[in-house]
């Protein structure tokens, strides 16, 4: 929020594994695969626009547990200044099924 307005220009969510969220979040921070469980699901929302706070960042990735097989108080996010994070593009999201099934391909 700015001046207490939304001010996002793109918000895109998509359900992912644990597996595949810390695959991604590793290219980008280093981090350590932890005890999760990798097919826990995940949802990571992808918000492009300005945001205060804490940090001020021109864009930011929020992952939360989605399922049971992950704890519900689990949660990891990262903000930054540029261009939209080309890491949540690398997502493939599980929540709808893929269009080529849907067109009988495979």
């Amino acid at each position: 929020m700015v001046g207490g307005r939304v001010s996002w220009s793109n918000v895109q969510s998509k359900l992912v594994t644990y597996h595949e969220w810390n695959d991604v979040a590793r290219l980008a921070s280093g981090a350590a695969t932890d005890a999760t469980n990798t097919d826990a699901l995940v949802w990571v929302v992808a918000y492009d626009g300005p945001m205060t706070g804490s940090f001020d960042c021109q864009w930011t990735l929020v992952a939360v547990a989605a399922d049971g097989r992950i704890s519900d108080q689990w949660q990891a996010d990262e903000c930054g200044n540029g261009n939209w994070p080309s890491r949540f593009d690398l997502l493939v999201d599980r929540s709808w099924p893929r269009l080529e099934v849907l067109r009988g391909g495979s």
